[in-house]
């Protein structure tokens, strides 16, 4: 996005606008045309609030570049790397966020040009944060439910020492109402298995001689059930560990066989339940999305405009006179910057000269005076660029 003084445009005849469209077009190169960019007629208050004013405006322009780039990366994630997906989902007003920045125009019923642009600026803010804050917490609550679902699918589709073991281990492969004995149920990796039925009688005092119990089994882990004496349960358990076994609770519905199909029905109405809340959410989320995204353009556009305004009254001086072009260049946003200095240098005045070999240099000394009045990367001319992800 780029403004110049109206008698700046190069060119020796047309209007201002079409002899600046035509140089870029020329000079540059674009890929979509350039467009021209109506500034509203702002209202200009003291030059001090005007410099503060250009600060904020800065500020807010790189805010909402950063939300826009962790907006397009939710988006992402939802859809992977379905490019077509994405792309549907940003769009605002039926196109590409590139072609309605380029095209853009001021949205003068809801943002009043009459207004002062710190309460403009304030308005912009808010609706963005706003924005931005909603999709984070509906993203919040979307990614707990599918974890919470991708618990429940490792605990019955994962392998057997993490799934739940509610529908593994029946009644009659443990001890029932034994005052003096237990069972401990031990998952030993598929390659230890001959291992684990040699020594698991001598790895703690009181095993229950030939108690070990094979009762599943799976591409990488089988599961036991060892009986034990009480007294001794938590020692025994103790040199599982030692020797890299993995110890699982026994469920609370192997007490009886009416108790595990309970648990078992509980267990797969709260994954009905979760799955129908993860889908519900994940569309809601999908369309939030997509409207935060369309909001956070929009409002990045006005800002652009705002802070195009305020640049170009502090160097160019009123009654405003300002010729505008948004355009998407063929080559980078550097070589395109050194064409326009190359050509718009003069407006700088004593701030950007020649050396002797004819290359464009920048004053120091010369800008030191004006430093609380314009940007560190200082440009003879107003040019933005908006990075859209």
């Amino acid at each position: 996005m780029l403004s110049i003084p109206s008698k700046a445009a190069p060119g020796s005849s047309g209007e201002p606008e079409t002899k600046l469209k035509t140089w870029i077009e020329q000079k540059i190169g674009v890929k979509h045309g350039v467009a021209s960019i109506a500034l509203p007629d702002l209202k200009v208050g003291l030059l001090d609030n005007l410099v503060r004013q250009a600060d904020e405006v800065a500020k807010l322009d790189g805010q909402l570049q950063s939300i826009l780039l962790k907006t397009h990366e939710s988006i992402v994630s939802l859809y992977g790397d379905d490019a077509q997906k994405v792309s549907k989902v940003e769009q605002i007003d039926n196109q590409p966020a590139s072609a309605y920045l380029q095209q853009f125009g001021w949205n003068t019923a809801k943002y009043r040009p009459d207004k002062a642009i710190s309460d403009l600026l304030t308005t912009l803010s808010q609706e963005a944060n706003s924005a931005d804050m909603d999709l984070k917490a509906r993203l919040a609550t979307y990614n707990s439910v599918k974890q919470q679902v991708g618990a429940i699918d490792r605990k019955f589709q994962g392998d057997l020492s993490v799934r739940a073991l509610d529908t593994v281990v029946r009644p009659a492969d443990i001890v029932q109402d034994s005052e003096y004995l237990e069972s401990v149920l031990v998952v030993v990796p598929l390659n230890q298995e001959k291992e684990f039925l040699a020594k698991y009688e001598s790895i703690s005092t009181m095993v229950v001689p030939r108690s070990a119990k094979k009762i599943s089994g799976d591409k990488t882990f089988v599961l036991y059930s060892v009986t034990v004496f009480r007294k001794f349960a938590s020692q025994f358990i103790h040199k599982v560990r030692e020797n890299k076994w993995i110890p699982r609770d026994v469920p609370d519905a192997c007490g009886s066989a009416h108790a595990q199909v309970v648990s078992t029905e509980n267990t797969k109405k709260q994954d009905s339940e979760l799955r129908a809340q993860e889908k519900k959410l994940r569309q809601e989320v999908e369309q939030l999305a997509g409207i935060t995204y369309s909001d956070i353009v929009k409002t990045w556009g006005h800002v652009k405009v705002i802070r195009i305004f305020v640049e170009s009254v502090l160097r160019y001086g009123l009654p405003p006179s300002y010729v505008t072009a948004s355009f998407e260049p063929v080559m980078n946003s550097e070589k395109t910057e050194a064409k326009l200095t190359e050509q718009f240098a003069y407006l700088g005045g004593n701030a950007v000269s020649r050396d002797n070999q004819g290359r464009i240099q920048t004053s120091d000394s010369d800008m030191a005076e004006y430093a609380s009045l314009v940007e560190q990367d200082y440009k003879p001319f107003v040019f933005y660029v908006a990075n859209i992800p």
